[in-house]
């Protein structure tokens, strides 16, 4: 998913002067075998079926719930790929100027996080088109700039958010490559992922449900009752050592409170329970 900056939404602008033609296709085995540019820009919205296309290149498949940017000048091509019928709503529209629907920050592609809502507003520019009502293209013009605000608004809540997750799987794994470190705090990570300590107790919140220390911190306790249960000849000391632990004495502190006993008890209950010969 391609990733874009606050200010590209912020500063995003389209002039938009007319409105080409609004409509709802329904195709058995739709295809556009010859790859010619398009007269004027066009935003597809997916109700059924999946499709395939070469745009310039680039290839790409659409799936129902999503859209599809084709800007005009574009030489491209497309076919129905799988079972069922084709249905989308296509827009067809034109731009003071050619490069600002090219360089609205949204992919060829764009998923979308409520696509219910915005096949509504699709539906409401299909609505009026249709309706010769008094003043409809003024109108279509303004519900084609609530559908493209709308659209942009989806995809960056819905870009921020993975964008998020990787970010909080990132510092999972470096925390589960790192936590043997006494030496690793939140401070830690901070500093290594240029992030405050705020934002990433925030994300771990939003992810786990728990706060950064205490991930590491049950990092810790599990491996070190891995390492008593399966390693009876290591010392005490050595398996707070290699759990991540600043000293003996913190170790068994943090382990009775988490286990409800020390860990020479928790060594020889599970000792009870190793199979014998």
């Amino acid at each position: 998913m391609e990733q874009y900056a606050v200010s590209d939404y912020l500063n995003a602008d389209i002039r938009i002067t007319d409105i080409v033609k609004v409509w709802k296709q329904y195709k058995d085995n739709w295809a556009r075998p010859d790859k010619l540019p398009r007269t004027s820009h066009g935003l597809v919205y997916f109700v059924a079926g999946t499709n395939e296309y070469d745009l310039d290149g680039e290839i790409c498949t659409v799936s129902p719930g999503q859209v599809l940017r084709l800007p005009k000048g574009i030489p491209y091509s497309g076919r129905k790929i799988g079972d069922g019928k084709s249905a989308f709503i296509i827009v067809d529209f034109d731009t003071f100027a050619d490069d600002e629907y090219r360089t609205l920050p949204l992919p060829s592609v764009i998923p979308l996080k409520h696509p219910e809502l915005i096949a509504d507003k699709f539906e409401k520019l299909l609505a009026m088109y249709t309706s010769k009502l008094f003043c409809s293209r003024m109108h279509c013009r303004i519900l084609l700039l609530e559908l493209l605000s709308a659209i942009m608004m989806d995809y960056a809540e819905n870009s921020l958010l993975l964008k998020q997750k990787q970010i909080t799987i990132d510092i999972m794994n470096y925390i589960q490559n790192n936590f043997h470190d006494p030496k690793l705090t939140v401070s830690v990570l901070s500093s290594r992922f240029f992030l405050s300590e705020t934002h990433i107790r925030r994300l771990f919140h939003s992810e786990l449900g728990i706060a950064p220390s205490e991930y590491i911190a049950l990092l810790r306790f599990n491996t070190a009752k891995e390492l008593l249960k399966d390693a009876p000849g290591l010392s005490i000391q050595k398996v707070a050592e290699m759990s991540g632990y600043s000293s003996l004495y913190y170790f068994s502190s943090r382990f009775s409170r988490l286990a409800g006993m020390s860990p020479t008890e928790y060594r020889n209950e599970a000792g009870k329970h190793l199979p014998t010969e």
